[in-house]
């Protein structure tokens, strides 16, 4: 299937059964539905479905019309699927039910009868913003009126439309989100008008944002389906790619596996210091050059460093054999109540600009470990991955304690000033992206330009390559895959704690068009309660003055979840004292 846009020109290489309808996207994840084979949900990302079963609800021969919507329900951490059915009783009375499917529980409830004379006609699906799902109604003494779904109470509201458009009537319409927003594309006669509603809930935010007299283009010629037809009901998924394209300013100019010998950080080993004291002359100096490199690049690689071979070997293997699992079993690992991290076949903190990635995270917990490879796998084949991650993260545990103690000591502070404040395991996680081929690379990101927010961080990539870092130019440069190695990174908690002495920067993850990448990232944070200030010994009125102001960890974290996608170093410099 080939999508066509003023954004985007893509081929997905994938054989529908049969016509096909696009009824909804969220969250980068799409809601199909075939002649043969029924309702699936499909991921652009991976190419890969969770197939729908079939309503035990499922209307008699006397169906008079079907649409459906498709959301994610935060509060519930779910994604759920909504049908508005209408059909005639043996009265001849058109009677209307909603059935909802949980996908996280894998049932059908009907939970209501649905209030509004919904405009089957146009079988449009419904927009999904705001923890709910929206549909035009329209009746001959309103005009236009929006019915909400509330995806938490399963219950329908009113959404006011824009004033002037309840005045008119419209040959077609259709709800959409853009940049958040709910937005209304009406039609009347050769007049195209746009409202987006910037205030939601606000009817005297809808804005009349554009008006054109050229009619919206949908040829279906555009769509070349490889001999199965698609209809040209495609704007879900259009927009479920547009999701992931990033803005101009954003798009990457070098390639993943550009690399440069002028750019690169430096190569650190520890092979001659592991086992030697503090005082010893050659951990000191190496400890300088750690510094130096935090410094300068805010990153460096580590070799020689202690984390055995087979550990590294065995979670590559079983992390990837997770990532190439169905969609469906995958996604028994999501987060729910029980377990407040697992998997994520997309980030679900990004509005807009989502990544091209799959994406695993887990706290520092054994019990956590367990419970999510007990979900994918069963309760008699999770060992491999539960013994594989957990040996990793202790393996890791113990190596950020030691370029902790490294840093420390060449800032000249006490070995232990960092890992002292290293006393909650709920701090500390990994997070795991598994970045699939990218059609559209110069304009997608696996992962958006942001530094980290903790600590430390301690990554393990493959050998594909598609880390870049920004330099002070605000040129990117890409780092080089080293074998056996780490990449060590400064967390903008740990800039703020030295005064700016070692440096947080930017960075981001590319894609390619051929092959799939690992990355694990493990990152160290304190204690909640550990109040992050720089030490006198890093502070001078002249010429290095303090240059931010006190916080907690907890209180940084808390912001960051109110702020969701951080861009840049945007989380930190709310905290400069002068700029």
């Amino acid at each position: 299937m080939t999508l066509h846009n003023k954004d985007i020109t893509c081929s997905i290489k994938i054989m529908f059964d049969g016509y096909t309808e696009l009824w909804g996207s969220c969250n980068g994840l799409v809601l199909l539905v075939t002649d043969r084979v029924g309702m699936s949900v499909f991921n652009p990302t991976t190419l890969q479905r969770v197939y729908i079963p079939d309503s035990p609800l499922a209307l008699d021969k006397n169906e008079f019309g079907t649409i459906y919507g498709f959301g994610y329900d935060s509060s519930s951490d779910d994604y759920k699927i909504v049908i508005l059915s209408s059909y005639k009783d043996e009265m001849y009375e058109i009677v209307k039910f909603v059935d909802v499917y949980s996908l996280k529980r894998g049932v059908w409830n009907r939970v209501i009868s649905s209030p509004y004379g919904h405009a089957y006609y146009d079988l449009l699906p419904g927009a999904f913003v705001n923890n709910a799902i929206h549909w035009l109604n329209a009746s001959e003494e309103s005009g236009v009126a929006i019915a909400a779904f509330d995806l938490a109470n399963e219950v329908f509201y009113d959404v006011c439309g824009p004033t002037d458009a309840r005045k008119e009537v419209f040959e077609a319409f259709d709800l959409v989100v853009l940049e958040g927003c709910l937005c209304m594309f009406t039609r009347f006669r050769a007049t195209n008008v746009f409202w987006m509603l910037n205030e939601y809930g606000s009817v005297e935010s809808w804005t009349k944002f554009k008006k054109t007299c050229e009619h919206m283009d949908t040829d279906e010629s555009e769509f070349d389906t490889g001999g199965t037809f698609v209809e040209s009901l495609v704007s879900p998924f259009l927009i479920a790619s547009n999701d992931r394209i990033n803005s101009e300013d954003e798009w990457p100019v070098i390639k993943h596996d550009d690399f440069t010998k002028e750019y690169d950080i430096p190569v650190i080993s520890l092979s001659e210091i592991l086992q030697k004291p503090e005082d010893d002359e050659m951990y000191k100096n190496v400890c300088r050059i750690m510094v130096a490199a935090a410094h300068k690049w805010g990153f460096f690689k580590l070799v020689d460093h202690g984390v055995a071979s087979e550990i590294v070997d065995d979670i590559k293997i079983c992390l990837n054999e997770f990532f190439n699992l169905s969609m469906e079993k995958k996604m028994n690992g999501s987060r729910n109540g029980s377990l407040p991290l697992g998997y994520s076949a997309s980030n679900l903190d990004y509005e807009r600009n989502l990544p091209w990635a799959e994406i695993l995270q887990l706290l520092q917990s054994p019990q956590q470990v367990v419970e999510f490879s007990k979900r994918v796998y069963g309760d008699d084949h999770h060992l491999s991955l539960s013994n594989a991650i957990i040996k990793y993260m202790k393996a890791q545990e113990e190596l950020g304690r030691i370029i902790l103690k490294m840093l420390a000591h060449g800032l000249g502070l006490t070995s232990d000033f960092f890992t002292r404040n290293l006393t909650e395991k709920e701090a500390v996680m990994i997070r795991v992206n598994r970045y699939p081929p990218c059609p559209l690379p110069e304009k997608c990101l696996g992962l958006g330009s942001h530094s980290d927010p903790h600590t430390l961080t301690i990554l393990l990539q493959d050998e594909i390559g598609g880390l870049q870092v920004l330099k002070d130019d605000d040129q990117w440069f890409g780092i080089r895959p080293v074998p056996n190695s780490f990449i060590v990174n400064i967390g903008d908690t740990l800039e703020a704690w030295t005064n700016g002495r070692l440096k947080s920067v930017v960075h981001r993850a590319v894609l390619n068009k051929e092959s799939h990448r690992l990355s694990i990232a493990y990152f160290i944070s304190p204690a909640s309660t550990t109040v992050i200030e720089s030490p006198p010994e890093l502070v001078d009125s002249e010429p290095n003055p303090r240059k931010y102001a006190s916080f907690t960890w907890g209180e940084f974290r808390k912001e960051l979840l109110m702020q969701k996608r951080v861009v840049g170093k945007t989380a930190l410099d709310r905290y400069l004292m002068y700029r």
